[in-house]
């Protein structure tokens, strides 16, 4: 099954965009999450190579009021 945003990224013209829905939201998180590989010519090595995405950091406070703490976690894990 082929992902639309990583053939969009592939395809697409610079000032070119792509509608997020609830029909395509799926993709862009298994993109996000680091779950799709792209194929693509590497200009530096000239060679065919596969690229994904590093999965995302997010930071969030939890805890009750003026007892905050301060929690990392990666995309791809939730």
């Amino acid at each position: 099954m082929e992902n639309i945003f990583a053939t969009f990224l592939q395809t697409a013209g610079l000032y070119d965009s792509k509608e997020i829905c609830e029909d395509n939201i799926a993709d862009l998180i298994e993109l996000l999450k680091g779950n799709v590989k792209i194929s693509a010519y590497c200009k530096e090595c000239k060679q065919e190579r596969v690229f994904h995405m590093k999965p995302i950091e997010y930071y969030f406070e939890t805890g009750p009021e003026g007892m905050k703490k301060l929690g990392v976690h990666l995309l791809a894990r939730k």
